[in-house]
């Protein structure tokens, strides 16, 4: 093939030329518009100012104020049950009745044990009543003894004073017969040298005679009182040993009397355990009937009558209270600090507010603050506590919650669906006098039923876009949309603008 080198560089110079009247074309249509810029339809609300509630809404769980696990205490079969599953059940009901005979048959054992050592006690009182007469007895007879050594003491007191006077006669009675055996002797020499008559000297030596007699007489006296003296000491020891062995039979008694009151502290100790076993059996019986410890609905039944059942083993039957009830539910940590800022105050209010029934919310008060943040979710545990006479709230139920705090006056809000999202945070469009919008970064606190509640960054009676954002850019042309309370003359004077 050849080809034609001139043809092609007329071919090239043509299509530049194209390319150069295309641009023009298009540089004029720029520089002279021919239609007017199209508006974007939306709807705009005003930022108002105004008091709105200080609250915070998140989810709760109903719990039951007080739950019971209801467990027999003893081992025994049911004899009969007083109640139907699901019930309302009152304090004091009776729910349960186990077989009561052996815990009766044990009861009665244990009083009997009670009687028998009281009938000990008395045996062992009545025992410490006669050895303590035994320690007066033989108190008595030491007395008595003690006595005797006082009369063999002052026997032998008036004996040694025999024998004083004894040994006064027989030195006395010594002198005179000394002196009468002098005379008699003298009186036998004048005898023998005729001096005197015989008869003068017999009547000397008879009286020598006699007065020798009465000297031995007198030493006669001597070793008599001598002998009684000894037999008063005699007395005396023999009176001192039974002194003795009366001592050791007050001792002997009082050992007795301490034993017998050993006994019976024994028994009265005896009687206490008694007592105390009696108490345990009266206890261990009342077990044998169950009573509802509070008020309060019960569920299934576990156990039937004719079961047997164990000690603390199988839960019989729940019971659940209801009224009053609790809703638990969870906040963020950084809400810790208002919560407890306003419970300081006063109570604060909260309503559960059942799903499909939000017209009729009920109101109770803020009970319960967790002693510690949840690190696993950042959250805190609360609990509020709700009068529930109608039983509108049942265990397990969700409910929406609202944590009344306080009233915040002056707060500047918008309708919530105005905000969007953006790089920098939430922003809205701020509708300008020249029907055209801004795009205005916000700072919100918080919403509370569908508004917004602004910080920083919209004044009161600003104009901001509520519906239409998607088709909206900065400095985008609007034109308002009445909705059908607005007027058509409200329509026109926005579209003039």
């Amino acid at each position: 093939m050849v080809i034609n080198v001139t043809k092609l560089k007329s071919l090239k110079l043509t299509l530049i030329g194209l390319v150069f009247l295309s641009g023009c074309a298009a540089s004029n249509a720029k520089s002279n518009p021919t239609k007017k810029q199209e508006t974007v339809p939306v709807y705009i609300a005003k930022a108002e100012q105004k008091s709105i509630p200080l609250k915070i809404q998140v989810m709760g769980t109903v719990e039951a104020y007080n739950v019971i696990s209801v467990k027999s205490l003893i081992n025994g079969e049911i004899k009969a049950v007083y109640f139907n599953q699901g019930q309302d059940v009152n304090k004091g009901d009776l729910l349960f009745k186990i077989d009561s005979r052996p815990l009766e048959a044990a009861l009665s054992q244990a009083e009997a044990n009670l009687e028998k050592d009281k009938a000990q006690l008395q045996q062992a009182e009545a025992k410490v009543e006669a050895d303590k007469a035994q320690i007066q007895q033989a108190q008595a007879k030491v007395e008595a003894d003690k006595a005797q050594i006082q009369q063999a003491q002052a026997k032998v007191v008036a004996d040694m004073a025999q024998i004083k006077q004894a040994d006064a006669n027989l030195v006395k009675s010594n002198a005179q017969a000394n002196q009468a055996e002098i005379e008699a002797k003298r009186y036998e020499k004048l005898v023998n040298e005729g001096a005197v008559s015989k008869s003068q000297y017999d009547k000397l030596r008879a009286d020598a005679d006699a007065q020798n007699a009465s000297t031995l007489a007198s030493s006669a006296s001597v070793e008599n009182a001598k002998a009684a003296v000894g037999q008063s000491k005699a007395l005396v020891e023999n009176a001192r040993s039974a002194v003795g062995q009366s001592t050791a039979a007050v001792a002997n008694a009082k050992a007795a009397v301490n034993a017998s009151m050993a006994a019976v502290e024994n028994v009265k100790a005896a009687i206490k355990a008694d007592e105390a076993a009696v108490e345990n059996a009266k206890v261990q019986l009342s077990y044998t009937s169950i009573f509802s410890p509070i008020n309060g609905r019960v569920g299934s039944i576990a156990v039937n009558q004719g079961n047997v059942v164990k000690s603390n083993d199988t839960t019989m039957v729940e019971i659940k209270q209801i009224n009053p009830i609790y809703v638990t539910f969870a906040v963020p940590q950084q809400q810790l600090a208002l919560i407890r800022k306003y419970m300081d105050k006063d109570s604060i209010k909260v309503q559960a507010i059942i799903p499909k029934d939000e017209k009729n919310p009920i109101t109770g008060k803020l009970t319960f603050i967790d002693n510690a943040v949840d690190n696993s979710t950042g959250t805190v545990k609360l609990k509020a506590t709700f009068d529930n006479p109608n039983t509108k709230l049942w265990p397990g139920l969700f409910v929406n919650v609202v944590i009344n705090l306080s009233q915040e006056k002056n707060a500047i809000v918008i309708p919530s669906q105005a905000l969007q999202t953006g790089q920098k945070g939430q922003y809205v469009f701020v509708v300008q006098p020249d029907m055209t919008v801004e795009d205005r970064v916000v700072i919100v606190s918080r919403t509370v039923d569908g508004e917004a509640v602004i910080e920083q960054g919209l004044k009161p009676g600003e104009q901001i876009v509520t519906d239409g954002q998607l088709k909206l850019r900065k400095g985008a042309a609007i034109s308002i949309k009445q909705d059908s309370n607005s007027t058509n003359n409200n329509q026109a004077q926005g579209e003039n603008k």
